[in-house]
């Protein structure tokens, strides 16, 4: 093979020593064999049945504590192909995008404009260890039931979410402060482990986020915007080896990244926005950047 030729087709890198990791990324398996399924993620999407209903009381709390952006934009669905094409040009060495064009990487005011998570603050750290008490006095003490560990309700710090959406009723028209609170928990609880930081556990939530949102005083103050930024590199690091067939992390952000920095990828749109794709509660409030 030629590398001077420029007929010839040579599937890089052409400098080694800078992209070390070549024999052991995806890229080199869809060069010689052909693409393959596309990966999947397992996202829990408000719009379903098992996600439980927004109430109006629960606006002003999800806007204080800017999580009403993540709100509103899950309900897009992904383009799993684009998600695949964007990982095979994903390199860890560099932790940045190869294309024909040049390197580019999502940054932190992709982040909070197109989210509107907030990137600076408070750094989001704790343990996975347990908390004094353990894990279940801690879900009883928040949400007000004692999850049964036999039952694998709550097993190895990991919460069933289809527990927390039975033991949280919806709330009525008139429901008290700490209801209202209560049931947003829940609600933000569902979004982390549905959109933000989803892992490949399915329908469980890591007890160690009920920590950071238990006071919401102390929620608004961390950075969840950094956060999920760095959950999403090191997803993405590990979803371009060779064979990984399901990716974790915040694909949504990913998604509405190449719309906008890849316009040309897009969709084209075709109409205003149906209230079936914006909850009529958020009517007349302004969204972030990723809403357009």
């Amino acid at each position: 093979m030629d590398l001077n030729d420029e007929l010839t087709m040579f599937p890089g890198p052409k400098i080694s020593s800078l992209l070390y990791l070549q024999s052991s990324h995806r890229s080199s398996i869809v060069w010689d064999v052909g693409g393959g399924d596309s990966q999947r993620s397992r996202r829990r999407n408000p719009t379903q049945a098992r996600f439980p209903p927004l109430h109006g009381s629960m606006i002003p709390i999800l806007e204080d504590l800017r999580f009403d952006g993540v709100s509103r934009l899950s309900c897009i669905n992904i383009d799993w192909s684009l998600i695949t094409a964007l990982v095979e040009r994903w390199r860890p060495e560099t932790h940045s995008f190869h294309l024909p064009v040049g390197e580019c990487t999502v940054t932190l005011q992709d982040v909070g404009v197109l989210l509107g998570l907030r990137i600076d603050g408070d750094v989001i750290t704790g343990t996975t260890g347990g908390v004094d008490g353990g894990w279940t006095n801690l879900v009883e003490r928040i949400f007000g039931k004692r999850p049964k560990e036999e039952d694998k309700e709550l097993k190895g710090g990991r919460l069933q979410l289809s527990w927390l959406t039975s033991c949280i009723k919806n709330l009525q028209d008139s429901p008290s402060e700490d209801d209202v609170k209560r049931y947003t928990q829940s609600y933000i609880l569902q979004l982390i482990a549905g959109i933000l930081f989803t892992d490949h556990s399915g329908g469980q939530v890591h007890c160690m986020y009920i920590p950071l949102i238990q006071d919401f005083d102390r929620c608004k103050s961390l950075a969840w915007g950094a956060a999920v930024l760095a959950y999403l590199f090191r997803e993405l690091c590990k979803s371009c080896r060779a064979g990984v067939e399901e990716m974790a992390g915040c694909v949504l952000l990913l998604q509405l990244w190449a719309w906008t920095r890849l316009p040309f990828l897009a969709p084209v749109p075709r109409g205003p926005v149906l209230e079936t794709l914006d909850n009529p509660l958020w009517c007349d409030r302004a969204g972030p950047y990723g809403m357009r």
